[in-house]
């Protein structure tokens, strides 16, 4: 090579660099003492030349040829430079690979009690079962609070939600996305148009425009990063009529904002289906039996597309469910979701840990009481949706905030308590098949309840009488 490339990007000589590949005078898998530009460029904290290197595909993972089997990976870790290990991780390394004493990343957080390591590389879902050579986790290791009680919340999180399957995907669209950047990347400028807010609970969504077209944009802050690692993943492995489509997404990694933004679809009126409920109710008005069965029947097919890729929805309740101007219902949402494995015949579900943050009065009995539950919890929920778009009230809301709840939740857990339906069997608009459909799904014991292809079914055969 009639350049030396390896000082330039010693020196951080960005411009030279770009010239001379340009020229196509740099080769990208030239070594030096077993380094690769790659090793160079994290060694010396050239973030803008490790970006231009990773886009011209320079591999990622390389160990270089002493005993140590350094990547760049560990130079990130060893410099403590968050902003360079983001961007290996985002560019396909390996957040589970292992140094020549068998130890990850999460040994190392542990072992130099390093918390902001750790909250830089959680979102990746970094295995907390890899034993190194001394045959420890990285929690047998943890001695010291605050990382040994993070590591213990993040393992307890790490079984509850088993990430193999998600991330596995993740990165696959990771990689696409490098090889495709207008596809999801937010790189351009974002216009919000007077910030208003479609939708505000825990996070707030708004109305944007990018590139010309409309959009609505989550933004959530960088310490629920690995919820919405989870949920991007989720919206990425997904594509059904009935589930709200992701259209761009910006992890805050290296950018001007902390926040981690995801881009929706959006149409004209479109609205969560508890605002349009309101709406009516302030009306005086009710949904129809085709609305309702319209509505129930667009939940059903897009809950049973996640049930088919085993994802639990876990936080199905009216706010999570869109209306287009259309009468689309799509599902959105999947901050609190799991990906679970289908227990064989005489092994029980998963179990729920304490991470559990999805709106109460939704909640399946057996989550309430800490049991183990599999994919019926979804059809409880929609159970509460059904009663909420027939008689237009929350279940048990008038208690939510008062002193009674937990002795309300107590009775739904383990007495059997549900709403009220006595009134709506006086109902001559609601035949008594949706009622015992309702009742059904939201029975105590989740054998009982249908799965969400037995409900469409059901639902199909619920005729509307024609007038005489």
């Amino acid at each position: 090579m009639s350049v030396n490339i390896f000082q330039i990007i010693k020196e951080g000589k960005t411009s030279k660099l770009k010239q001379f590949i340009k020229e196509g005078n740099v080769d990208f898998k030239n070594e030096k003492n077993g380094w690769t530009l790659l090793h160079y460029a994290v060694k010396y904290k050239r973030y803008t030349i490790a970006k231009i290197l990773l886009e011209k595909k320079c591999k990622v993972d390389v160990e270089d040829s002493t005993d140590y089997r350094l990547t760049p990976f560990f130079l990130a870790i060893h410099n403590e430079d968050v902003d360079l290990l983001k961007l290996l991780l985002l560019n396909g390394s390996n957040v589970n690979q292992c140094n020549c004493y068998g130890e990850t990343v999460l040994h190392i957080v542990s072992l130099e009690d390093n918390v902001r390591l750790f909250r830089a590389v959680k979102a990746y879902g970094p295995d907390p079962t890899i034993r190194d050579d001394n045959n420890e986790t990285a929690l047998m290791i943890a001695h010291e609070d605050p990382i040994k009680s993070k590591l213990q919340k993040y393992h307890n999180m790490w079984f509850d939600w088993n990430p193999s399957i998600i991330l596995v995907s993740l990165d696959k669209n990771l990689l696409h996305l490098k090889k495709n950047q207008s596809e999801y990347k937010i790189d351009k400028k974002i216009d919000y148009l007077d910030k208003k807010i479609l939708r505000h609970q825990n996070e707030k969504i708004f109305l944007c425009e990018y590139e010309g077209k409309r959009f609505m944009i989550k933004e959530s802050e960088k310490d629920l990063q690995y919820k919405i690692t989870r949920a991007i993943a989720i919206n990425l492995t997904t594509n059904h009529r009935n589930i709200l489509k992701m259209r761009k997404y910006r992890v805050g990694t290296n950018l001007t904002t902390d926040k981690t933004l995801v881009m929706y679809e959006y149409e004209e009126n479109i609205r969560t289906l508890r605002d349009l409920i309101v709406k009516k109710k302030n009306r005086g008005e009710y949904f129809t039996l085709p609305r309702i069965l319209k509505y129930s029947k667009d939940i059903c097919r897009g809950m049973i597309h996640l049930h088919k890729n085993n994802i639990i929805h876990r936080d199905l309740k009216a706010h999570n469910l869109w209306v287009t101007r259309k009468q689309t219902v799509k599902i959105s949402d999947f901050e609190s979701s799991r990906v679970y494995k289908t227990p064989a015949k005489g092994e029980k579900g998963i179990v729920l840990t304490v991470d559990y943050s999805s709106t109460e009065i939704y909640l399946a009995p057996e989550i309430l009481k800490g049991e183990q539950y599999e994919n019926k919890i979804d059809v409880y929920s929609f159970a509460l949706i059904l009663y909420e778009m027939i008689t237009f009230e929350k279940p048990f809301d008038e208690y939510k905030k008062t002193e009674k709840w937990e002795k309300i939740k107590e009775e739904i857990a383990y007495m059997g308590l549900r709403p009220e339906t006595g009134h709506i069997k006086k109902e001559k608009r609601i035949p008594k098949k949706l009622i015992i459909l309702m009742e059904r799904c939201w029975n105590h014991d989740p054998k009982i309840r249908s799965d969400f292809e037995t409900i469409l079914n059901y639902l199909n055969r619920i005729g509307i009488k024609k007038k005489k």
